[in-house]
């Protein structure tokens, strides 16, 4: 029995979910469709759509690397969902980056459907067969890379899926270009996209970056990236219920880790690297000249270079903790009493990114020293974090440690509690999750754009990239 008979016999006993999986692996081994198959398969695709109407969401988070920290995103748009649908991510493994899950998605509990880029010419391919045996209601995409665009893409066009773009930094500074792309402009001027190859470089971002605006929802995590692209808030929120301080947790971590009770513990959690402002922080609190300070580094192993740099910082107590399971992050937080974030605010991301390191440690009431930068504008405004400066953080550090602040763990937690928990969000998550308004998947065809891709690599002029 071919495919294809399958694929109609499906449709005969009432299942669209089989019947398009089935003509869309028939396409995807014959490398063609015939128009007959194009408008049984766009036929159950809408019969899919009806059967869904009435039934509970079904959500991926999809993410562009799930190798490396990337999927820190992925991981907080997932528990958005968690209370309100069932929810999974999916995504590619990049080998450059590590040839598994990062180790936040493996030892998380959510279920991960994914595929290794071994071949960006086999990219969309693999996608393609991803996305045919994994069907979903909802697809957000997190960060705009051409992978997610490609994903969301092939959603629209097999499952009808309601595709959401999510930008939490500006992926423009991180391949060192000035300005998206626009695809419309740039397919009239050459008469196709680029072939699929090299996908991580520029030329392929800029263009991603241009699509931002074209599904049928955007996202972003904080004011400045919404004056730049639009869309609602959801900033790198945590559940409440998991993020509470706690004496009890804060002794028995500090137990566990062997910390000083007394001690007065600055925290850095989250991948150590010197750009981050680590040993700048640790040379900081050596100058303070205190014997009860000590410097908590966790969240993974220090590369050579830093370890050296921070082994020559004499008269500071430092431990290093390393990497840690997602699920013990409240536990690890809950060690600290201060987080010194010292961002080059003079850089491009730092202009539009908001540390999720930053959320974890207001959730766990730690005082937090950061310097102002645009995303931090407005919990400096509302008293939830010092802003400090590389000229002030010393003697702001020192009188934080002379004489704290009574008020400033009411003013962190009210922040947090208002607008940085999985609860806070509820109404935009809602609101993407009851969106009956018509979906840009209505605007696709499959026409003879599978050919086409896979044949000759490219996606061609023909695409009809939603307008």
């Amino acid at each position: 029995m071919t495919l294809r008979s399958i694929a109609y016999k499906a449709l005969i006993s009432k299942r669209p979910d089989k019947a398009v999986h089935f003509f869309a692996l028939d396409a995807i081994q014959s490398y063609i469709l015939p128009e007959v198959s194009e408008f049984w398969l766009a036929f159950a695709r809408d019969r899919w759509l009806r059967s869904r109407k009435k039934k509970p969401k079904k959500v991926a988070v999809s993410c562009w690397s799930l190798s490396h920290n990337p999927a820190g995103r992925a991981i907080t748009l997932a528990e958005a969902y968690v209370p309100h649908a069932e929810v999974e991510i999916i995504g590619c493994i990049m080998p450059g980056y590590g040839d598994q899950l990062w180790s936040p998605v493996r030892t998380s509990s959510f279920n991960s459907n994914y595929f290794t880029v071994e071949s960006d010419a086999e990219f969309v391919r693999r996608a393609l067969e991803l996305v045919i045996q994994c069907p979903y209601d909802v697809v957000h995409l997190s960060k705009p890379r051409i992978h997610n665009v490609i994903l969301g893409w092939l959603y629209q066009l097999v499952w009808g899926a309601r595709v959401i773009m999510d930008v939490d930094d500006e992926e423009l500074a991180f391949v060192e270009a000035e300005s998206p792309l626009n695809p419309h402009e740039f397919m009239r001027e050459y008469g196709s996209l680029p072939e699929l190859r090299d996908l991580r470089q520029k030329l392929w971002t800029q263009l991603a970056v241009g699509m931002v605006d074209q599904f049928d929802a955007v996202t972003v995590s904080n004011e400045a990236l919404q004056r730049r692209y639009g869309g609602e808030i959801i900033p790198h929120v945590r559940p409440e219920s998991r993020f509470r301080p706690s004496s009890l947790r804060r002794k028995a971590s500090r137990r566990e880790f062997g910390i000083r009770e007394d001690a007065k513990v600055v925290l850095f959690f989250g991948t150590p690297r010197k750009h981050k402002g680590v040993a700048e922080t640790a040379r900081v609190l050596a100058s303070l000249h205190r014997t009860d300070i000590c410097y908590v580094i966790a969240g993974g192993e220090p590369d050579l270079e830093l370890k050296r740099e921070l082994a020559n910082i004499t008269g500071l107590e430092i431990v290093l903790i390393g990497e840690q399971p997602y699920e013990r992050a409240p536990d690890i937080i809950a060690l600290g009493d201060a987080c010194v974030l010292l961002q080059d605010e003079n850089s491009e991301v730092s202009q539009f990114q908001l540390p999720a390191k930053l959320i974890d440690a207001l959730g766990m009431g730690l005082t937090v020293f950061a310097q102002e930068t645009p995303p931090l504008e407005d919990l400096v405004n509302r008293g939830a974090i010092i802003p400090v400066t590389r000229e002030n953080i010393a003697s702001k550090l020192q009188a934080y440690f002379h004489k704290p602040d009574p008020y400033q763990y009411l003013r962190a937690r009210k922040a947090f509690v208002s607008s940085l928990t999985v609860e806070a969000v509820t109404p935009v998550i809602e609101g993407i999750l009851k969106d009956d308004s018509p979906r840009r998947a209505e605007h696709l065809t499959w026409q003879g754009q599978l050919e086409q891709i896979l044949i000759n690599r490219k996606l061609p002029l023909g695409v009809p990239l939603p307008k």
